[in-house]
């Protein structure tokens, strides 16, 4: 996650430097949820509520000792706000931001998250986008180039346990191996080694 590397780099990681990202991402997520919803509404004034209500979302301070929660709270606005047609249209810098959201999504959300995150954007992309979109063609074409793009950076995080599964033992129903089985866990919950 690049700002975590950089605070650890720049001023070093210790529980205060810690609080202050954490503080500086949800004033991050703030400014993202005012473009999003400016974007959506178009008038300043809701759109400065709407960024103002966002700093209170339950996720800031009833998990703020889980990072990875926080951080996906954080980047969700940014990524819905350049999936919109409007947005990602707008010039090859939209393109490339936003596939550095969608990098950083992977590589800093909890996983439980991440999977909110993709159907919340998949319904988005649905509902909003692609019913404003007047080139539903081009549109997707950027929409694909930017996620595309966004996961491949983000294997950095799975590819590693793509590449070594054999090395999980198979026989104790190990979640972190990543197979076609595995798969039905993005529609079913785990609830045995045999019952997805």
């Amino acid at each position: 996650f690049i700002p975590v590397w950089l605070t650890s780099d720049l001023f070093g990681w210790d529980p205060a430097n810690a609080a202050r990202l954490q503080a500086f991402l949800i004033l991050f997520s703030t400014i993202g949820m005012y473009l999003l919803a400016k974007t959506l509404i178009n008038q300043k004034f809701y759109a400065l509520v709407a960024g103002l209500l966002y700093l209170f979302i339950p996720v800031f301070y009833s998990n703020a000792q889980h990072y990875s929660s926080v951080r996906s709270a954080t980047l969700l606005p940014w990524l819905l706000y350049f999936l919109h047609p409007d947005i990602i249209k707008k010039s090859k810098w939209s393109l490339l931001f936003g596939s550095l959201i969608i990098f950083q999504s992977i590589t800093g959300s909890y996983p439980g998250n991440l999977i909110a995150t993709f159907y919340t954007s998949l319904v988005y992309i649905l509902i909003i986008c692609i019913p404003n979109s007047k080139k539903i063609s081009q549109y997707l074409k950027y929409l694909v180039l930017m996620g595309v793009s966004g996961v491949l950076m983000g294997l950095i995080r799975y590819l590693p346990v793509i590449q070594l599964q054999e090395s999980f033992p198979s026989n104790v129903g190990n979640q972190a191996g990543i197979t076609l089985y595995n798969l039905i866990y993005l529609i079913f919950p785990f609830t045995g080694e045999n019952l997805p």
